[in-house]
C-alpha cells in the first residue's frame, strides 16, 4: 500500500478498499467478534506462543475472539502503521493474530 495517501492524523481510514491503521470504533469494521473467517494458505500471522511471524500452510476456518485496534504514529524513520488485527484462539490455547485485510469472512 502506498503510505503517501495515508494521513497519520486521521483515524478509521479506508484506502483502496483496505482498512488501514488505527480504527477506534471496531463495530464499523466488516469483521466482528464471533464471526467465522478463513485464514488462507500463505497468510502471515503471529502468535503469543513464539516471537516473529508465521505463514499459514493451509486454509483455516476460525472463530474471531476479538479485534485489536491497530496503531499509527510517526517514528524516527517516518510513518509507523499497524492495521487492525483479527484474533482467535489457536493450537495450545495461544492467541493467533492476522491483519484484518488478509482474512475472509464466511457467509453462514
Amino acid at each position: 500500500m502506498d503510505l503517501e495517501k495515508f494521513d497519520i492524523n486521521k483515524q478509521n481510514q479506508i484506502i483502496d478498499g483496505k482498512f488501514i491503521g488505527y480504527h477506534h470504533n471496531l463495530n464499523e469494521l466488516p469483521i466482528k467478534k464471533g464471526d467465522i473467517v478463513i485464514i488462507k494458505k500463505g497468510t502471515i500471522y503471529s502468535t503469543t506462543r513464539s516471537i516473529g511471524y508465521h505463514i499459514a500452510g493451509k486454509n483455516y476456518k476460525v472463530k474471531v475472539d476479538h479485534l485489536i485496534h491497530g496503531a499509527q504514529y510517526m517514528g524516527k524513520n517516518g510513518k509507523i502503521v499497524k492495521n487492525t488485527e483479527v484474533t482467535w484462539a489457536g493450537s495450545g490455547g495461544y492467541w493467533h493474530r492476522a491483519d484484518i485485510n488478509e482474512v475472509e469472512k464466511v457467509n453462514e
